[in-house]
Formats: C-alpha cells, sequence, structure tokens
C-alpha cells in the first residue's frame, strides 16, 4: 500500500484503533519514513549545520539523521496515542520512559530563568547511547517486534536538580540523577544477553532524566 508521508498522522489515527501496541505503529511508519528520510524537517536542519562543522564523518551524519527521526516518530506517534505509562522504548537508543505521574512530578520543579522545560515527549532515561547499540540493531528490532524487550525497571530520582555544562559543545542542561543506577545497569546487561553483547558496555553512563536545557530542544542536551 502507497502512502504519502504528509499523511501519517491520519495513518496513524487508523491503525491505532486495531493494534493496541504503539511501538508496533511507530515502527510501520519508521518503515515509511526511511524509505525517503529526505522529506523530514529535521534532515535538512542537520544539512544545514555542514558535516565539516561538526566534525562528522559521513557515515556519522546519517547515524544522527535517523536518531533523529526514530526520535521524532517516537514523540509523536506517543502524543498522539496519549500513551502515558512507563515503558522501555527502543528508537535508536534504549530508553525509558517515565509513568505520567513522574512526568508531573518533573513538571512542577522550579527552574532558573534561563532554563527551557523539555516537552513531556522527551523526558526518559537513556539506557543505552545509538553508538553502543549499533552492532546490535537488527536484534533489538526483531525482540521489540516480538514484544519480547522486558520491562524495565522503576525510574527512582534524586531530589535534587543539577546543571551540567559541557563546554566543549556550548551545552547546558539540568538533569534529575536516577537514585537505583544499579538497578538499570542490571536491567541493561539483562538486555544485552538477548543480544549477544557485553555487560556494561558503557560503564561510563551514569543514568538521569535531562528535564531542561538553553533551547527546549532534547538534541541541544548535555548527554
Amino acid at each position: 500500500m502507497k502512502l504519502l508521508l504528509e499523511n501519517w498522522r491520519q495513518y496513524i489515527n487508523e491503525i491505532s484503533e486495531q493494534r493496541s501496541n504503539w511501538i508496533t505503529v511507530a515502527e510501520t511508519l519508521m518503515d515509511l519514513y526511511m524509505s525517503n528520510p529526505q522529506t523530514a524537517p529535521f534532515d535538512q536542519e542537520l544539512k544545514n549545520r555542514t558535516v565539516e562543522e561538526h566534525g562528522w564523518t559521513w557515515e556519522e551524519y546519517m547515524e544522527e539523521s535517523e536518531r533523529r527521526a526514530e526520535a521524532a516518530f517516537r514523540k509523536d506517534t506517543k502524543k498522539i496515542l496519549n500513551i502515558n505509562e512507563e515503558q522501555v522504548i527502543y528508537a535508536g537508543i534504549l530508553m525509558l520512559d517515565p509513568d505520567a505521574a513522574l512526568v508531573k512530578h518533573i513538571q512542577s520543579i522550579k527552574l532558573p530563568d534561563d532554563a527551557v522545560r523539555l516537552s513531556s515527549e522527551d523526558l526518559h532515561v537513556t539506557l543505552l547511547g545509538f553508538k553502543a547499540l549499533k552492532s546490535y540493531k537488527k536484534a533489538l528490532k526483531a525482540i521489540r517486534v516480538a514484544g519480547n524487550i522486558p520491562e524495565g525497571p522503576s525510574i527512582s530520582l534524586l531530589p535534587d536538580v543539577e546543571k551540567r555544562v559541557d563546554e566543549a559543545s556550548n551545552r547546558t542542561s539540568w538533569v534529575l540523577w536516577v537514585e537505583n543506577q544499579q538497578e538499570m545497569k542490571d536491567y541493561v546487561n539483562l538486555v544485552m544477553g538477548m543480544v549477544g553483547g557485553p555487560d556494561d558496555p558503557e560503564p561510563n553512563r551514569k543514568f538521569h532524566i535531562s528535564i531542561a536545557n538553553l533551547t527546549g530542544n532534547p538534541h541541544d542536551s548535555v548527554p
């Protein structure tokens, strides 16, 4: 069936009545998107900021473009289907979305005047980054489509907001650190075992939720 990409929101509403799992819906949309990635506005944004400016190779540029595509479809699909539960998502990165109660708490936190809040759809804990998962994309996609990604741990956050500054990338963001760090790491090892990967693939990762930055664009947060 041929579909125009500009009609994808209508398509979500049609097929969401037949499919309860929004990840399956997003997967279908991603297949449509990747057949014609030049149509995406964030892809054009990347083109305007040249590969040389970022110091990327062409492969890294294409990876970033795909990651943004996956993140955008995840965000819009979640918004349209009104998903509020805590859920593990694979969309280029492996992430854990907070439930509605935790999102409400995060949005109630007072922030400094120069902090621009991220939208509720952008709030998540990154469990594994794009590069760490690059070799396991097909395996992760297979267990996602089969509905076999194990349920993730509940998110427990420390109370204090911390300002993070990366002078090299000229990025500033405000974060809440996850309290149950070991539980998150154990979950990552469980998933990596399912796809044949190593334990602790990102030993320096400290789990957190970025809640604000200087622009409100999640791509401008400190990783």
